[in-house]
């Protein structure tokens, strides 16, 4: 049942159209996330594994763009051990003062370096090379690039700090990444329970200020 409240100052002729702009809030976000349940069960099911892995890293980037964490909590940052990453990024940063040009040069050496998957092979930074991607997800990403950043920043000499966060997704104001959980729960789908629990991205903070990167986009 829609809750209207009894005070408002609302005319009575302007009801109807306060509860109809309600529901369509409330419904839209709802469509949106049950149209995704539905696309990703349907290529798990009936898609070849190539094509499946590419319709699900749009979806994936999709959701990224359209949804905004809350409630995030810091992972831990990993130093970078990778020569051939360092060498790159010292040549990419060299002279490069402003941190966002900083942190648009890792993420794509993030991308680089990593090609996206459900399934985890990241197990060591050192591992990572330009010539053969490795396959990883949302947390592969954030820990590399949060990795290079901080190595750039100080490199650099630059006062900013990259950290590896992680939190749900929310769309208008429902928890995404709770529902899908659920729902992918009620399916028997365990894999993709467990792969929507979080999302994990980096969190840049310099001057006072912060904000988020998606380094898979």
């Amino acid at each position: 049942m829609l809750y209207i409240p009894t005070e408002t100052n609302l005319p009575p002729e302007y009801i109807d159209g306060y509860c109809l702009f309600a529901l369509i809030s409330v419904s839209i976000p709802i469509l949106i996330i049950l149209g995704i349940i539905f696309s990703i069960w349907y290529m798990d099911t009936h898609e070849p594994p190539g094509k499946k892995k590419s319709k699900t890293l749009t979806i994936l980037l999709l959701l990224c763009s359209i949804c905004c964490t809350a409630q995030t909590r810091n992972v831990g940052n990993v130093a970078l051990n990778n020569p051939e990453l360092k060498k790159c990024i010292q040549e990419e940063t060299k002279g490069v003062t402003d941190v966002k040009e900083i942190t648009s040069v890792c993420s794509s050496i993030t991308r680089r370096c990593l090609t996206f998957s459900t399934q985890s092979k990241l197990k060591d930074l050192q591992q990572l090379s330009f010539e053969k991607k490795t396959p990883t997800h949302c947390v592969g990403y954030a820990k590399v690039f949060t990795a290079c950043c901080n190595y750039a920043f100080a490199i650099n000499h630059i006062d900013a700090k990259c950290y590896h966060v992680r939190g749900p997704l929310k769309l208008a104001g429902i928890d995404f990444t709770k529902f899908m959980s659920s729902c992918f729960s009620m399916l028997g789908m365990t894999h993709w329970a467990n792969f929507f629990k979080n999302h994990d991205y980096g969190m840049i903070k310099y001057k006072g200020k912060e904000w988020k990167v998606e380094p898979m986009i």
